[in-house]
């Protein structure tokens, strides 16, 4: 199963990039299994500050289950005006 993953701020320097093509074992995997996976492979992410979006909606991150095909974003705080 593939996932999409979108990196916006300071996050694309703590993967090098902007957007990762990311493979996952078979269906049923959750949100907090992805970002353990990712914290691992990417060890600058851990100990940031972000939210995720899964499909362009804000999620929690236990309650979350990833399918194939999905988009995840993660974002810094931001703000504005």
């Amino acid at each position: 199963m593939q996932v999409r993953l979108l990196f916006f701020g300071n996050l694309t320097d703590a993967v090098s990039d902007v957007e990762l093509h990311w493979e996952l074992d078979g269906d049923g995997t959750s949100l907090q299994q992805l970002v353990e996976q990712l914290e691992l492979k990417h060890p600058l992410l851990t100990g940031k500050t972000y939210r995720i979006a899964v499909n362009q909606r804000f999620v929690e991150l236990k309650d979350t289950m990833v399918s194939s095909g999905d988009e995840i974003a993660f974002m810094p705080p931001f703000s504005g005006g």
